[in-house]
């Protein structure tokens, strides 16, 4: 499980020991902007799952970034959608944030 810390002014993720890489991560380190993902209602109560953990956001004027950390089948709801991780071996990175076609969650 990770833990987050209230550091130097902000919120900061601290790593204790590296893995081997043959390891499968629990968690995914992801950057998601609107104008990829399109806008995100951080407000509402539904915008994200529940195991989802913000570690940054911002807004400013008509655009949105952050950085959230992810396990596999976590999502994030957008205007486009609802977009989930997806963690495969044969991605390129290991995962991929998805857009739901038919919106109904696994």
């Amino acid at each position: 499980m990770h833990d987050l810390v209230f550091a130097c002014g902000g919120n900061r993720v601290l790593f204790r020991r590296k893995v081997a890489q043959s390891r499968r991560p629990d968690y995914f380190l992801l950057a998601v902007s609107s104008g990829r993902f399109g806008a995100v209602s951080f407000e509402a109560s539904d915008w994200k799952s529940e195991s989802l953990t913000p570690i940054a956001v911002s807004h400013i004027g008509e655009r949105q970034e952050a950085m959230l950390l992810m396990k596999a089948g976590d999502w994030v709801r957008s205007t486009l959608g609802i977009w989930q991780l997806r963690v495969a071996p044969n991605l390129l990175h290991g995962a991929s944030l998805e857009l739901l076609e038919d919106a109904a969650l696994n």
